[in-house]
């Protein structure tokens, strides 16, 4: 496993994209459940979610 200080781009993403899912939370709960921009959102949500995960494996690995 590479040590933390070598992975430093990768773990601002990983932050940048956590802040980006909180963002983005915050906007669709202020939306109504079935307004478009809601779904689209939502979907948005759906990656950078996968996004972070996929990010989060590479870095820690699976234990």
């Amino acid at each position: 496993m590479p040590l933390p200080l070598l992975n430093w781009q990768d773990l601002t993403e990983a932050e940048r994209l956590q802040q980006d899912r909180e963002r983005l939370l915050k906007r669709i709960q202020s939306l109504r459940p079935h307004a478009h921009k809601r779904i689209v959102l939502e979907g948005r949500y759906v990656r950078i979610t996968a996004r972070l995960i996929a990010l989060e494996i590479s870095l820690y690995g699976r234990k």
